[in-house]
């Protein structure tokens, strides 16, 4: 007997592309957007901020795919987690910024090393907080 293959088809891997893009559109124009409206000097408040709740939208995403409320988790994976969080969050971002909590020009070097314990710290905990809280509104009623 024949072993199925275990390649994944060509169209089905651009159909992931596609959805990882238009995600990525969507998720990077809500960064920018948020960005200017929470603009300010010192530290990266904005870039925290997004990082935290990226952190959240993405414990939301994985609870939900492993669920049967979605159909195609591959698809509402690419979408929602690699696509909309990936576009939407960044570390490129906070450790540019990080980086420059340090320059000559900053009063507040002490910042770098809190920003840097503060982001893992709580989008480690915010992302475990939404997947409980996912999972206790999604359990079925005794």
């Amino acid at each position: 007997m024949k072993e199925p293959s275990r390649s994944i088809k060509r169209s089905n891997v651009l159909n992931l592309v596609a959805l990882v893009g238009a995600g990525g559109i969507a998720g990077a124009g809500g960064r920018v957007y948020l960005e200017a409206a929470m603009a300010s000097k010192g530290f990266p408040t904005a870039t925290f901020v997004i990082n935290l709740a990226g952190a959240f939208i993405l414990g939301i995403v994985v609870t939900l795919a492993q669920s049967s409320y979605v159909q195609d988790a591959a698809r509402f994976r690419a979408l929602f987690g690699t696509g909309v969080c990936g576009g939407f969050t960044t570390f490129s971002t906070a450790t540019l910024e990080d980086f420059n909590l340090f320059s000559p020009r900053s009063i507040r070097p002490w910042l770098r090393v809190s920003n840097f314990n503060h982001y893992w710290r709580g989008a480690s905990g915010i992302f475990w907080r939404s997947v409980i809280q996912i999972r206790q509104c999604y359990q079925p009623k005794s």
